[in-house]
């Protein structure tokens, strides 16, 4: 969990401010920013959920993979897409803020 979010922070810091159109988006098999924003919301209620919930490391370990199996599949994606989509828009930060305010 402390994991995704150092990596969004990383990739956020290092990132470089990009222009592609839709078209190019859906051709690099990147989802939408409306997509992605459904997508990010159940990531972090997810997070916060573990996060005040931790009684037993096992058993948030357990639950998180249960989590996101569940909201990957709800969403369509498995890990591969959901990290390579991640890294698209924290590579964009403005996209991002955008995505995060909604």
């Amino acid at each position: 969990m402390n994991k995704l979010i150092i990596t969004v922070l990383v990739l956020f810091v290092l990132s470089a401010c990009g222009t592609n159109t839709e078209q190019e988006k859906l051709s690099e098999g990147v989802m939408s920013e409306d997509a992605f924003a459904d997508l990010m919301l159940d990531v972090q209620l997810i997070e916060g959920h573990l996060n005040t919930n931790r009684v037993n490391q096992v058993f948030v370990t357990d639950s998180a993979k249960n989590y996101y199996k569940e909201i990957f599949l709800k969403h369509g994606v498995d890990l591969k897409k959901y990290e390579k989509n991640l890294k698209y828009y924290t590579a964009r930060p403005k996209i991002l803020e955008s995505i995060y305010i909604e």
